[in-house]
């Protein structure tokens, strides 16, 4: 192989990285759910209850921004968060809120 064939092949091997990359970022993206938008379609459909496993799973956060995001939107609209005994967070608002309170007293 002459230096000319070396240098193509190494840049279509770059660009063809590249843009694996690319498509990739993209679908991964495009599959990812706005946190906000998720939050106000489940409250919206009378889910008052959430853990942070099945919203992260839902909207394809971490576990450490999912834990951060739900606290906010406690904080914001009253809600509150009940850890079990395992260390899992559940998040409570609205009906499910009251609800837990009754039963916690």
């Amino acid at each position: 192989m002459n230096p000319d064939e070396v240098v193509t092949l190494l840049l279509c091997v770059f660009f063809a990285g590249w843009f694996s990359y690319w498509i990739f970022s993209e679908w991964f993206y495009a599959r990812r759910k706005n946190p906000r938008a998720h939050f106000a379609e489940t409250i919206q459909y009378g889910k008052t209850k959430t853990t942070v496993l099945d919203f992260a799973a839902a909207t394809r956060l971490s576990a450490r921004r999912t834990r951060r995001f739900l606290d906010a939107k406690a904080k914001e609209f009253g809600g509150i968060c009940d850890i079990n005994e395992v260390g899992d967070a559940t998040y409570y608002f609205g009906d499910s809120k009251q609800k837990l309170l009754k039963d916690k007293l």
